[in-house]
């Protein structure tokens, strides 16, 4: 679903502050993938817009349903 992150509040989800290897949404160096060597933290973008929609999302982000 995203690149490798180290989930140190084991929530199941990247947080800032949670180190994660740079790797790009697949996960494999040298790929050149989405995502891989920008130096921030990618979701898979599907997955992201998904999430952005979901109404459980937006209540914890603070958006209006």
């Amino acid at each position: 679903m995203g690149e490798p992150f180290a989930d140190d509040n084991a929530n199941g989800r990247h947080d800032d502050g949670e180190a994660f290897e740079d790797l790009g949404i697949d996960g494999v160096a040298g790929t050149g993938d989405y995502g891989e060597g920008n130096g921030v933290y990618d979701d898979n973008p599907r997955v992201a817009n998904w999430l952005s929609q979901s109404p459980a999302e937006r209540v914890r982000r603070g958006r209006s349903i």
